[in-house]
């Protein structure tokens, strides 16, 4: 999914779109059906370095919260928005080495 326009309406359509079990397409005179998909790859505006978080809230979560509720077991914790900046000189993530801290 990518560019799926420049408004709340357009993603909507898409991510209702995306929330059914199947789609169904004509080609040739045959009807197509393709079951859901298992995996959503998203590009376009929301992939583009450190946008803010309420960007990822008013143009990607809540179009498709809208479209389709979230299952029982969604967590809001478990979303991250936040991109690691990379520092200068650094042009691949596995160059940075990082200390975890645990609670």
């Amino acid at each position: 999914m990518a560019d799926t326009g420049g408004g709340g309406n357009s993603s909507y359509s898409v991510a209702r779109l995306l929330a059914h079990p199947s789609l169904q397409a004509w080609n040739n005179g045959t009807l197509n059906k393709f079951p859901h998909g298992r995996l959503l790859l998203i590009g376009g505006d929301l992939a583009y370095p450190n946008p803010p978080a309420y960007t990822y809230e008013n143009r990607f979560f809540r179009p498709f919260e809208d479209a389709l509720p979230p299952p029982s077991w969604y967590n809001e914790d478990h979303i991250a928005t936040n991109k690691l900046e990379l520092p200068v000189g650094v042009s691949e993530l596995k160059q940075l080495r990082i200390r975890v801290r645990t609670c």
